[in-house]
């Protein structure tokens, strides 16, 4: 969440979570589904990361606007991710 960049916020949890997803059995697909709905909806909160501070200089409000929208997107990919977890398995 701290780091600002969407690829390392990818690379950094899917090193981490590897190990685990392995142990169970979840199918590698389910690992990457779940970073890249964590990775890319959360990262446009972040006001020193690109994607932040790119959306918010290019529609001239401030970061914390994107709250609303960004909390209904991480609610929508969250279910999601679970049904790909849970067809993984």
């Amino acid at each position: 969440l701290f780091v600002g960049e969407q690829y390392l916020s990818v690379i950094l949890p899917g090193r981490a979570f590897k190990p685990a997803f392995d142990k169970i059995g979840l199918s590698p697909l389910a690992l990457s589904r779940v970073l890249e709905d964590g990775g890319s909806v959360i990262n446009y909160l972040i006001p020193w990361g690109v994607a932040g501070s790119f959306a918010a200089s290019a529609l001239g409000v401030p970061v914390l606007q994107f709250l609303p929208f960004v909390s209904s997107a991480c609610y929508h990919l969250s279910s999601q991710s679970l049904v790909v977890l849970q067809a993984s398995a």
